[in-house]
């Protein structure tokens, strides 16, 4: 079956059925213009890119329940977030916005300082949209910042912790 563009729509669709069939409990990041789409800031995107932290439940139970809402929502759908790209900042999970519950799972979209400095660690400066026009203009300068090598723990007005990146 083909898969289709997302929507907020199919987004919301899918989620609802992925925490119907998802026994566990976790929480789910979505990333890049999924979260986008679903808060209303762009009309579509092509996939649900996303990362997730189970508590109970293992991936295998997870993905069965993913392929399963997809056969009846048939979305692309990946596992990739900012943290495929770079060392997460630290407090990268207090910047996610909660958007909903959907059984086990509470769903966030990901943090956009993450989603920021992944583009700009990538050099992708045509996805504009995704970051949105104010974070892409924090963003460079927040590169610009860090190119110069400032050791101010303050980077356009945002407490950035020192060491900024951590481990997560």
């Amino acid at each position: 079956m083909p898969r289709e563009d997302a929507t907020r729509n199919s987004i919301g669709a899918f989620l609802r059925e992925l925490g119907r069939q998802f026994k566990g409990i976790g929480s789910l990041y979505l990333a890049g213009g999924a979260a986008l789409v679903y808060e209303g800031f762009r009309p579509r995107t092509l996939d649900i890119d996303y990362r997730v932290d189970l508590m109970t439940g293992d991936d295998t139970e997870f993905i069965r329940a993913l392929r399963g809402a997809q056969r009846l929502v048939p979305l692309n759908v990946e596992p990739a977030s900012p943290a495929d790209f770079i060392p997460l900042p630290a407090g990268w999970r207090d910047r996610c916005r909660f958007l909903l519950k959907e059984g086990g799972l509470s769903i966030y979209a990901f943090d956009p300082l993450s989603t920021a400095l992944a583009k700009i660690e990538r050099a992708v400066t045509s996805t504009a949209p995704l970051v949105g026009k104010h974070d892409m203009v924090c963003g460079v300068r927040l590169q610009s910042a860090l190119e110069n090598r400032l050791h101010d723990s303050t980077v356009l007005g945002l407490a950035l912790p020192l060491p900024l990146f951590a481990a997560t």
